[in-house]
């Protein structure tokens, strides 16, 4: 028995903050900011030294912007797929036997069962892990029958 499944979806806000919520890597505490602690304390290293006032300065306001990139990260990233071309773009989802297909003005994507060697899943859908990436799919666009399709491939 074969199985088909196709739906569309906007590529909007909601979508982009559920997408990043679901599958973003966040670290959290001391250890997010670790990168601008370190760029801080290279500022006033640099400007300890005395004579390069210019550099010191540049690398404490670039720890400044990379602290303000850890803590707005998620509407730093939201904000960024809101002004790429695909944004509010309407998805053609399809979801058979062979695999998962996506196709946008801008962009296709095919996902076959085979190269797929990770599913992960997650509250509000499952991330797909392949060779060149991750592809995260929202459960709120599918029916019963294909979220329970999907599950099924679950290793």
């Amino acid at each position: 028995m074969s199985f088909s499944f196709e739906t569309t979806f906007q590529l909007n806000k909601a979508f982009y903050h559920e997408c990043f919520e679901q599958s973003a890597n966040k670290t959290t505490g001391v250890k997010a900011y670790t990168k601008a602690l370190v760029l801080l304390i290279l500022g006033f290293a640099t400007s300890a030294i005395g004579q390069l006032g210019h550099l010191s300065m540049f690398i404490i306001v670039l720890s400044i912007v990379e602290a303000m990139s850890v803590y707005w990260q998620q509407t730093w990233w939201v904000w960024r797929q809101l002004i790429a071309k695909e944004s509010n773009s309407e998805v053609s989802l399809t979801i058979d036997d062979e695999g998962i297909k996506t196709n946008t003005p801008y962009h296709q994507l095919t996902l076959t069962w085979s190269i797929i060697h990770q599913i992960t899943l997650t509250e509000k859908g499952c991330i797909f892990h392949y060779d060149k990436g991750r592809y995260y799919l929202s459960f709120s666009h599918l029916n019963d029958e294909a979220v329970n399709f999907v599950k099924a491939h679950i290793n």
